[in-house]
Order: structure tokens, then C-alpha cells, then sequence
């Protein structure tokens, strides 16, 4: 007679004579060690991706609305109502404050109730505000700004204290207050001095979550005092480029050196030098996994052809663009025609585009392994590529969810990952230990979740998977019996 302990293994009946205390001993072991003994079966679902457009916050094609501050015009609210209605099909809206009228002293309490009108007005509704504070929209700043740079940084504190108020729908700001169109350009404020000056004040009292923008890359190392762009997510300066594509300088944004200049520069610690288009490109390709770039694509020219210009927009990492600026060059994206091997085979190049600014996450594999001897939890590994031009610049809630599809009781997980690493043209696997003793044994449907912890939206991926409000996206199902 033998007793079986364990597959294989056989315990001759001579060493367990009687009812000794080892005897009893063993078959406890025996007990647990099948308590702990499961067998997963996993079935990962078809990962197509989907060529839909997505609905997802901070990227994509913005409207501009412009108000003027002022004790004697009121802010009508049935015009910002309009204004909203008008963008419904954008997640951004740009808002334009012009504070012309208080050139030469404070900002008044009317003023300060006006601007918080706004924000308030603009925060019901769905859309993540980008906001640029200026002084001219004609092309004279010179003549329409302070004389004093005293008022401007106090009218950055003034409208600080309101945007700080806001910071569930303010997710951008442009600019330093100053130049033409509040472009960074025109105006007396922009010695080096005075543009690390007005940018530190604007950096001090604005709410570290809400990102600031500055008009090129020369301004963020002249601001930085650094060569060396961002290598990790960071609060602070990105880019807006109102220029963006309309020359070989992107009408001076870049240096007109057909060389490289930079390292010459770096070598001087000269940070005003302008780069040459290829070195400032390949400037924002680092420096913009970490933070936003967008603005306006303008002039009709070689530089904005549909296949350029999607080089040129990967490169920059641009995750929003002006759905009004400029006509002739949007025109021209939607009457070309995209030529790939994927899910985008023939789509007009505005859509395209459109389809890929900002973030854009697929599924591509998911799978589950496990030692049989039980030496260890099973693992799931779960792999995601984003191909999208751009990062999610704010962090996103990642969870999988196991729903228990006899009883339909869930378990939630928070996945071990920063979705701001997740880049542009890059794969992203995580990894989720699963013990067997957690799980009741059955059938489970296992889910992911993406979600924005601003806005609470559940974020959409790009694959053809049907998705629930609740639980997200059904990635796999899974057997568990012990």
C-alpha cells in the first residue's frame, strides 16, 4: 500500500505506520498544497486596430475665441454660450484674454470677475482650455503693452489666482503675456533678461499642473539656461508654434543656417542662438516626449505637403493643431491620400492627421504564464503601443479589472506604470502578477481601463474591441480551477 502525496511520488506504507504525529503532519501538507494548486487557461481577444477617430482630452484640433477685459463692455454670456456650442466638435478651445484696457495700472475687480465668468462658463462644458494672455491682436504690441514690466508680472499674479481656480479644464497657457498676437515677438519685453524675468513669475504662481508654452526652442534654453531638453515627464515649458510648417524657418522659428549651429553655440553657452530646421526639429523630438507642441499650420508651401508634413509633425510631437489656420494648407491635407499597410490605407490626409495628434493607443498583445509547479504567481503581461505623434502628458489611471462572469462580482488592480512613458511610436509591456488564491475559481472576463483623473473620462484605445462605460475594454478571457 502507498499513499500519493503528490504526482509521481509514492510514500511506501512502512514509513507511515500508525497514526504517528508525522502521518498526520503530511497529509496537512498535502492539504495545502492543492489549496494552492490552479490551472489558468487564458484567451487573449483579437487586437485589430481601428482607424475610428478617437474622443480623448488634451489633443486633437482646437477653435480660438478672443475676449477683451473691461469695466464698461460687459462679457455676454449668450456669446461664450456660442463660443462652446460652436467647438462642440473639438476637445481644446483656445481662449485669447486681452487686457489692453490695463496698460497702466491693476487689473480691476470687474476685469478679475469677468475672466472668472469665463473659466467658469467654459469649465462646464468639455473641453481642456489653453489660454494665452495679451495685449494686442493687431500686430502692434509695442504700441498696446505696458511701458512698465512691474505691471505685467503683476497682472500675472492677478490672473493667476483665477486660472489656479480652474485647473480641472485650464490644461495650457501660451506665452509670457508679451509680443505681437501674444506671440513672443514685437515687443520691448523680450530682452533675455526680461523673458526669463516675465516666464519665472509666470512659472512662480501658476499651478504646477496647468502647463506653460513658450513661441520656440530657443526661448525654453534661453529660459532654461540649458542645451539639454527634458528627459523625463516634468511640469513647466513647452512649445506653441504659430508658424508651424510655413518655411524652412517656420517663419522664423528656427535659425536660416543650412548648418549646425548649436554645438558652437553650447560651446559659447550662447543660449539665444536660433538652430538650424533640423537641429531645432531634432530639439523638440526630445524635448517634446515630456511636454505639449502645437499651434498653427501656415502658408501653403513644399514644407506642408500631406507626406512632409506628417514627418514633420512625428517629429515635433504636435498633440493639437488650429482647426482654422490656415484653409489653403488644411485644404490641401484633405485632398491628398494616405498610402500605408495598415488600417489607414487610403484616408483623406486631414483626417489622418487629425487621427493622430496627441496620443493614440492600441493593443497589440496581451498573454499569461505560469510555472506549474507553483513556485510562483501566474504573470499577465499586457503590451500597448501608442501611434500617436505625441504623448499623454498628463498621467492616466491604468487598471485591470477581472469580472467574475457566474457571480459578477470584479476585482480592480492599478497597473505598475507611468502612461506618460508611454511614447509616441513606442511599445509599452506591463507586467501583473496573478495569484491564484485572490481569484474564486470560474471564468472571468478580464478588462482595461484607462482613465483621466481631471476630467474622470474614461479614455478610448484604438482597437476595434467593444468597450463599456464602466469596465473599459474586454482584453482576454480567463479559466481559473483549482
Amino acid at each position: 500500500m502507498h499513499i500519493q502525496i503528490k504526482k509521481n511520488i509514492l510514500i511506501p506504507t512502512v514509513l507511515l505506520s500508525g497514526l504517528s504525529l508525522i502521518t498526520s503532519g503530511l497529509i496537512i501538507l498535502a492539504a495545502c498544497y492543492n489549496a494552492n494548486h490552479y490551472v489558468f487557461t487564458y484567451a487573449p481577444a483579437a487586437y485589430e486596430e481601428t482607424a475610428d477617430a478617437l474622443d480623448n482630452p488634451y489633443c486633437g484640433w482646437y477653435q480660438m475665441y478672443g475676449y477683451t477685459l473691461s469695466d464698461h463692455i460687459p462679457i455676454s454670456a449668450e456669446t461664450i454660450d456660442r463660443h462652446k456650442k460652436d467647438s462642440a466638435g473639438c476637445q481644446l478651445a483656445l481662449l485669447e484674454i486681452n487686457l489692453q484696457n490695463y496698460v497702466s495700472g491693476e487689473l480691476s475687480d470687474t476685469a478679475l470677475s469677468q475672466l472668472e465668468q469665463i473659466l467658469s462658463s467654459w469649465e462646464q462644458s468639455l473641453h481642456q482650455l489653453i489660454v494665452r494672455f495679451l495685449y494686442d491682436w493687431n500686430g502692434h504690441a509695442a504700441l498696446t503693452e505696458p511701458q512698465s514690466v512691474q505691471t505685467i508680472l503683476n497682472h500675472m499674479n492677478q490672473t493667476a489666482a483665477v486660472v489656479n481656480r480652474h485647473t480641472s479644464s485650464v490644461y495650457l497657457m501660451q506665452g509670457i503675456f508679451v509680443g505681437n498676437y501674444g506671440e513672443m515677438h514685437g515687443s520691448v519685453h523680450l530682452t533675455d533678461a526680461s523673458v526669463r524675468m516675465l516666464a519665472q513669475r509666470l512659472s512662480d504662481v501658476t499651478d504646477p499642473s496647468v502647463y506653460l508654452s513658450v513661441r520656440t526652442p530657443q526661448h525654453w534654453r534661453t529660459i532654461a539656461q540649458s542645451f539639454e531638453p527634458l528627459s523625463a515627464p516634468a511640469s513647466g515649458f513647452g512649445l506653441f508654434n504659430d508658424g508651424m510648417l510655413g518655411s524652412a524657418t517656420d517663419l522664423g522659428t528656427y535659425g536660416s543656417s543650412r548648418h549646425d549651429v548649436l554645438p558652437a553655440a553650447k560651446a559659447a553657452s550662447d543660449f539665444t542662438v536660433k538652430g538650424a530646421r533640423a537641429e531645432e526639429l531634432a530639439f523638440q523630438n526630445a524635448l517634446c516626449d515630456w511636454v505639449p507642441n502645437g499651434g498653427e499650420v501656415v502658408m501653403d508651401n513644399p514644407y506642408n505637403d500631406f507626406d512632409a508634413a506628417v514627418r514633420t509633425l512625428r517629429d515635433m510631437h504636435v498633440s493639437y493643431l488650429s482647426k482654422e489656420h490656415d484653409k489653403a494648407v488644411l485644404q490641401k491635407w484633405e485632398l491628398a491620400s494616405y498610402d500605408g499597410d495598415d488600417c489607414f490605407q487610403g484616408m483623406n490626409g486631414l483626417d489622418y492627421i487629425g487621427r493622430h495628434l496627441g496620443y493614440r493607443f492600441t493593443i497589440t498583445d496581451s498573454s499569461l504564464t505560469y510555472d506549474r509547479s507553483q513556485k510562483g504567481p501566474a504573470v499577465l503581461k499586457l503590451t500597448v503601443a501608442n501611434r500617436g505623434f505625441s504623448s499623454c502628458y498628463r498621467a492616466l489611471t491604468a487598471e485591470l479589472i477581472f469580472l467574475h462572469t457566474q457571480t459578477g462580482e470584479s476585482q480592480t488592480f492599478p497597473l505598475d506604470t507611468d502612461t506618460r512613458h508611454w511614447l509616441a511610436g513606442s511599445e509599452t509591456t506591463v507586467s501583473v502578477p496573478i495569484n491564484g488564491r485572490d481569484y474564486a475559481p470560474g471564468n472571468y472576463t478580464v478588462w482595461l481601463r484607462l482613465t483621466d483623473p481631471v476630467s474622470h473620462r474614461q479614455i478610448q484605445l484604438a482597437n476595434t474591441l467593444q468597450a463599456d462605460h464602466t469596465f473599459g475594454y474586454p482584453i482576454a478571457t480567463l479559466q481559473i480551477v483549482k
